[in-house]
């Protein structure tokens, strides 16, 4: 009786095959791991894709916003210079509408 009750474990289950059992689970969840390892590497490889993406696409929009940015304050500058001149040329015209021609007065007070 003692020399069967040291071949097995306590539930019953030889302890060569209770070992067995331990070994085949721990290789299980081993490789369970591993695949939940691969699994994550593979997801973080994939992120990094995308966030290799996003910077680039984000360096390309920042680049082109520039570029529109440099061509509207030139475009606006020419505006404005012009808008300058006109307003410039408006006012000489107008002095000139206005303008007291001296001879065609004394042309007119000689007549009379």
């Amino acid at each position: 009786s003692i020399g069967i009750n040291a071949e097995y474990g306590d539930n019953g289950v030889y302890e060569e095959d209770k070992a067995e059992v331990e070994d085949a689970s721990l290789q299980i969840g081993i490789g369970n791991l591993n695949k939940q390892v691969d699994n994550i590497k593979s997801q973080l490889f994939k992120i990094q894709v995308q966030l290799q993406l996003s910077k680039a696409q984000r360096n390309k929009d920042q680049k082109i916003q520039n570029n529109n940015k440099i061509r509207v304050d030139r475009w606006s500058m020419v505006q404005c210079a012009f808008m300058v001149t006109m307003a410039t040329v408006q006012v000489y015209l107008l002095k000139q509408l206005f303008k007291e021609d001296k001879q065609a007065k004394r042309v007119q007070a000689a007549k009379i």
